[in-house]
């Protein structure tokens, strides 16, 4: 009985949903909305690149920066459709130049915020590489912040597709556009100002040979570890560790010097520190897709076993487990 209320509770709220949306391009309801058809025909006579306007309800995958640059792609089919029905009372706040500009600059930030969060996902990340990917991403918001400045747009594709339709309406938006970044540059830098405290120690993990005596001295009194710097003199003056560096990865180097106790140690914990919650939200998408509603009535040492061999990286050895079996002949 509770699966069935939910489900026509379900059916209810996107019925509901459905209806509000074609009622608010209706202007004669009730009955079949053709709007939203004709809309997608209009968008086809203007040639644009996406053919109709996507619901973030209904596209979930879909960043919001992409929806951003999705409605603007669309805005000049989006303005005809709405004179063509009638309601540009209703809209009229397309028509002003400051707020198109406004939302060309929002569309350009997220998508630089997109490319970030891009870099920042994946399963083998460590903290130090993504320390340097803000810290990188910061330095990017001066280089922008200066742009704007000197009115030099070459980074916000958007805004120099809008400018050349409105020039004249770049003059009080820019002032803003130039606190907005100012704004978002304090936010990452109180946001990760931990992480700078530390950065010696994340390039000490990353390329150890580039860490000079003296700062290592200011490492060692950070952590209280005394044999640290006598350690990595030890590490930084071998012929044979240097070569090895050059030739493995990161992660297998640090396996190399284990007769290093306190450097390996602190290279081991700083290595091992989940830097995102990319995994567990990896977890979590895939626990949705095996627990689904055709799949409810898996045990819990099912949906475990599955959740396992969904999130693992090792891959099976198919013939082995093949050759523990005993083939059934055909009679």
């Amino acid at each position: 009985m509770a699966k069935e209320y939910r489900k026509r509770k379900y059916e209810e709220e996107y019925r509901t949903f459905k209806e509000d949306w074609e009622l608010s391009f209706s202007s004669s309801p009730p009955g079949p909305c053709k709007k939203p058809l004709n809309f997608k025909l209009l968008c086809e006579e203007f040639d644009t690149h996406y053919g109709d306007l996507v619901l973030h309800t209904e596209i979930r995958w879909l960043s919001k920066g992409r929806m951003l640059a999705h409605f603007m792609d669309l805005l000049e089919p989006l303005k005809s459709f709405i004179v063509g029905q009638g309601e540009t009372s209703r809209f009229s706040f397309l028509d002003d130049k400051e707020w198109v500009l406004s939302v060309a600059f929002l569309c350009d930030i997220t998508q630089h915020l997109n490319k970030l969060n891009i870099k920042m996902q994946g399963r083998n990340k460590t903290v130090y590489e993504l320390y340097t990917a803000v810290r990188v991403f910061s330095d990017k918001l001066d280089v922008l912040e200066q742009s704007v400045r000197g009115s030099d747009y070459r980074f916000f594709p958007t805004v120099q597709k809008v400018m050349a339709m409105h020039a004249d309406a770049l003059l009080p938006c820019q002032s803003q556009f130039c606190d907005v970044l100012t704004e978002l540059k304090q936010n990452y830098t109180s946001r990760f100002h931990d992480f700078k405290d530390h950065s010696n120690i994340f390039l000490l993990v990353k390329n150890p040979f580039l860490i000079e005596v003296n700062e290592m001295k200011q490492i060692s009194d950070q952590l209280g570890l005394v044999q640290l710097q006598m350690e990595f003199v030890e590490l930084k003056s071998s012929d044979e560790l240097q070569r090895q560096f050059r030739i493995t990865d990161v992660v297998d180097f640090w396996k190399l010097v284990g007769h290093l106790p306190n450097i390996s140690r602190l290279a081991r914990r700083i290595i091992s520190m989940f830097p995102s919650t990319y995994r567990c939200e990896a977890a979590f998408s895939a626990l949705s897709k095996i627990k689904c509603r055709n799949r409810n009535r898996l045990s819990l040492q099912h949906t475990t076993e599955a959740l396992r061999i969904a999130v693992s990286s090792a891959e099976p050895d198919f013939k082995s487990l093949v050759r523990q079996k005993e083939c059934q002949k055909s009679h």
